[in-house]
């Protein structure tokens, strides 16, 4: 089974669960719902605008821009990498893996491509550093884990 399908078990099975031991009932059902519906819509809002800002960015030559700006750094396609790199990295600190993966990828990736970057090392790289947005706030979901498995 896939995550989804497994994630969509053990909702069912929750709510299952609290509908039989009398902790659900049609009105905290409802709350929920509506909670569950105003955060999957504002997920959504962040990645269309991602989408749109960065189709609009690419259709004006913003990656025309970019590409001048990278010729300009010293070091070649390894000195492109780590200024990248560094900048993921930053990017990190104050927003969420999917605003970058939406954003800022679709903007760089293309251009490291043409300078011979691999996609796949490319990718594990990105992947590292955005381990940075787990780690810090204000999302920091690797903190959240970490201070659930931690004794008190």
């Amino acid at each position: 089974a896939t995550p989804t399908e497994a994630a969509a078990v053990g909702a069912i099975g929750a709510l299952v669960i609290a509908s039989l031991s009398g902790e659900m009932n049609k009105e905290s059902f409802m709350k929920i719902s509506r909670e569950t519906l105003t955060t999957t819509v504002m997920i959504f809002t962040i990645l269309i605008c991602a989408s749109i800002f960065s189709l609009v960015f690419r259709g004006f030559g913003g990656e025309e821009w970019i590409q001048h700006l990278f010729e300009g750094i010293p070091g070649g396609t390894f000195g492109v990498l780590i200024i990248t790199m560094i900048m993921i990295f930053i990017l990190g600190f104050f927003l969420d893996f999917i605003e970058i993966t939406f954003i800022a990828i679709p903007i760089i990736a293309p251009i490291l491509f043409r300078l011979g970057v691999d996609p796949v090392w490319l990718g594990v790289m990105i992947a590292i550093n955005l381990q940075t947005s787990f780690l810090t706030p204000p999302f920091g979901f690797a903190l959240f884990y970490m201070r659930s498995v931690t004794p008190k």
